[in-house]
């Protein structure tokens, strides 16, 4: 009887130390679980805020270019009403400047001149002031211009020239080296003057000594004095006279006929005086 009281009160102690320990095990984890239950709660919920606020920056974005476009839209259309109206009112303007001129034009005709100079409009007033000015402007132009006219160009005078021959040895048959050519002169040249430009033009060689009274032609285009025998030489003639004064004295005029000749003989083959 003492056994099983006994035994009755080791396994109520037994059972009592099972409850009491599950009772602590189980208070034991039930912190455990709940922090773990907890993270999973603020994941979740970190998780859910996220998506939440991707979501409200992607609306955002397209509300604000939504925004934008609309507010493009809205400035050019505006820009073009602006447009409009400026046409509108530039046209009403010029449509009543044309009428007011027209208006002041007809009551220009209308009136009489004084009259018309009182009550023509500004812009009436101003064009009449500019055309009168203008053609005061040109009648004194045309006075002036009359009263200073310049005199009629007088006719250049033609110019002055002579004939110029150069005629070989009659012994070969009087060849002319320069046949009748025309030389412009200036006033108060000579005939060794003419000879010398016309020579030093064709390219002949020219050779002669002294100067004024005493000088004296040596060789045209390589013939000399001397060349055809004790009496040759050169001598010139004017008009078809010869001068006892020397070539470089005396003095030609427009219209003379220069001839110079190759003597054999002192000039008796050229018929020239003598002495």
């Amino acid at each position: 009887m003492v056994k099983k009281r006994l035994l009755l009160s080791v396994a109520s102690l037994v059972l009592l130390g099972g409850i009491g320990y599950g009772t602590y095990a189980s208070v034991q984890q039930q912190p455990t679980t709940v922090k773990h239950a907890s993270e999973q709660s603020t994941q979740s919920k970190k998780v859910a805020h996220k998506a939440v606020t991707k979501h409200a920056e992607s609306t955002s974005k397209k509300t604000t270019t939504k925004t934008k476009a609309k507010e493009t839209k809205h400035s050019v259309a505006s820009k073009q009403v602006q447009s409009k109206e400026a046409k509108q009112v530039s046209q009403s303007e010029q449509a009543s400047v044309a009428k007011k001129e027209q208006q002041a034009s007809t009551s220009a005709k209308q009136t009489p001149t004084s009259q018309s100079a009182t009550t023509a409009t500004p812009t009436t007033t101003t064009r009449q002031s500019a055309s009168s000015a203008v053609v005061a402007t040109a009648q004194q132009s045309t006075q002036h211009a009359e009263s200073h006219e310049a005199p009629a160009k007088q006719p250049e005078p033609a110019a002055k020239k002579v004939t110029l021959s150069v005629y070989g040895p009659i012994s070969e048959g009087n060849a002319a080296l320069i046949n009748h050519a025309s030389v412009t002169i200036d006033d108060g040249e000579t005939v060794l003057a003419v000879l010398k430009r016309l020579t030093g033009q064709q390219g002949m060689p020219l050779s002669y000594r002294g100067i004024g009274a005493s000088a004296y032609v040596k060789g045209i285009n390589g013939l000399f004095e001397f060349d055809k025998g004790p009496q040759s030489g050169w001598l010139y003639r004017v008009n078809g006279v010869f001068s006892n004064q020397s070539c470089s004295v005396y003095h030609v005029k427009s219209g003379d006929v220069i001839d110079w000749l190759y003597t054999e003989d002192l000039g008796h083959d050229r018929h020239a005086p003598q002495g």
